[in-house]
């Protein structure tokens, strides 16, 4: 009984607070439910809250709300409600960093394509521009995450491309932990030209793996196909040309992150055939760290020679031509990842050092010792990209006390095309695409 009248206490403030903001008829607070079905036992009750807020007083909201939030969480209100009241508060931030954001760049300031460092910020303004030369346009342009979802602040270490250099050789940058380098446009300017979705998905050499998402995401749960009857891990992905997977995962109708949160793809870096594009392509800075990438750049060269100096090419050397390229290019360290605004890297141990040059978009990066994700490991998993940023990293800091902090072994930061993100081995990381975003990478 005591637990009934809480709920209803709670219910009426929130509408006190709507009330208070917007008192005509045409903003209130809206509450309805609807079961998914009456065959299911145990079916979800839906509700949904509405809150309509005036600009003048998101700030005045945002308080109350939060208020509202520790109010819950140290009564223990049952946790639906209390995921309610953490979504409010974390679209309200939004808003209201926006707002501090706009009001900033109405004095004169940096210039927009000034780097930024670590001082916090440092995150790119998708929903206003898009580069001249840019991933995706049109109607293949998949809409940018809202800004709410960008990283609040950098605690990478930051570096200047061309000081990187400098700074490596005088052992001046630890390769122990995360760090980011800005500046290395240079590095991916054909890249820039060429890695567009409109030409990608004319090759017609290639093809892509694709699960539905539905099907994607019964294979992370490790649940059954209800048709086939068979577990989801043993079926096979589709093999669809670049050009299915295109219309597949990217363009304006899609819901990003419900439609597009298990889209990204790392393939090879030659996998779409542009042999003289990749081979002429090295992050300059840091070919001290990245040193395998140069081996494999000389191997593709001594190959090539024996292609063109010997009689019956490769095929003097090994039984099967085209195995041995399909082994070595799979073995080849430099990577391709793309995927639309929603997809990214779902919680996964750095297993060898990762180099990440961004050619187009923007991404944010969460990185964790072992220990740490021991300490904060959820029973349910940590789910897509998509799913950990918008709202199991909430839960962590609300409930378990997770904290950025280089000192506790935890990183946040977000990435602009033209910066390169360092991960060690040894720790965790996942990275979601803020909008439609294609990498070069190094191991």
């Amino acid at each position: 009984m005591k637990r009934s009248i809480f709920f209803q206490s709670i219910l009426l403030t929130i509408i006190v607070i709507v009330c208070t903001i917007l008192p005509n008829n045409n903003n209130n607070l809206i509450v309805h439910a609807k079961k998914r079905s009456k065959k299911k036992k145990n079916a979800l009750n839906h509700f949904s809250l509405q809150l309509k807020v005036k600009s003048t007083q998101i700030e005045d909201t945002l308080n109350g709300a939060k208020k509202l939030l520790e109010y819950g969480k140290k009564e223990k209100i049952a946790e639906p409600l209390l995921i309610s009241l953490r979504a409010a508060v974390q679209k309200l931030e939004g808003h209201h960093r926006n707002m501090k954001k706009k009001e900033a760049n109405k004095t004169p300031s940096k210039s927009k394509n000034t780097p930024t460092s670590d001082e916090g910020g440092a995150t790119p303004d998708h929903e206003e521009s898009e580069d001249a030369i840019s991933f995706s346009a049109g109607r293949r342009r998949t809409r940018p995450l809202k800004s709410s979802m960008q990283a609040q602040k950098c605690n990478f270490p930051t570096y200047n491309y061309n000081d990187f250099q400098g700074k490596w050789e005088k052992g001046e940058v630890s390769i122990h932990s995360p760090f980011k380098i800005v500046g290395a446009d240079g590095d991916f300017k054909r890249l820039r030209e060429l890695w567009q979705l409109s030409r990608l998905r004319k090759k017609e050499n290639s093809t892509i793996k694709y699960l539905s998402p539905m099907m994607a995401k019964m294979q992370m749960q490790g649940q059954r196909d209800p048709e086939a009857g068979q577990t989801v891990e043993m079926l096979q992905p589709q093999m669809v040309p670049p050009a299915e997977y295109f219309a597949k995962c990217f363009g304006n109708t899609k819901k990003t992150g419900t439609d597009t949160e298990y889209c990204e793809q790392v393939v090879p870096a030659l996998h779409f055939g542009d042999d003289e594009i990749i081979d002429g392509v090295s992050i300059e800075a840091v070919g001290g760290i990245a040193l395998k990438s140069v081996m494999d750049v000389a191997t593709r060269k001594l190959l090539k020679a024996i292609n063109s100096t010997t009689a019956n090419g490769m095929s003097d050397l090994v039984e099967n031509v085209a195995n041995f390229k399909a082994q070595y290019q799979a073995k080849d360290s430099r990577k391709i990842r793309f995927g639309p605004a929603g997809s990214g890297t779902s919680m996964v141990y750095t297993g060898v050092p990762n180099l990440d040059g961004l050619v187009h978009g923007a991404r944010r990066i969460f990185v964790m010792g072992q220990k740490q994700h021991s300490k904060f490991k959820l029973e349910d998993g940590y789910g897509t990209a998509f799913n950990f940023f918008e709202d199991k990293m909430s839960e962590l800091k609300d409930d378990e006390g997770l904290e950025i902090n280089a000192k506790n072994k935890i990183w946040e930061c977000s990435q602009e095309a033209g910066e390169i993100v360092y991960v060690p081995v040894g720790y965790y990381r996942t990275s979601l695409s803020l909008q439609d975003s294609i990498s070069y990478a190094q191991d």
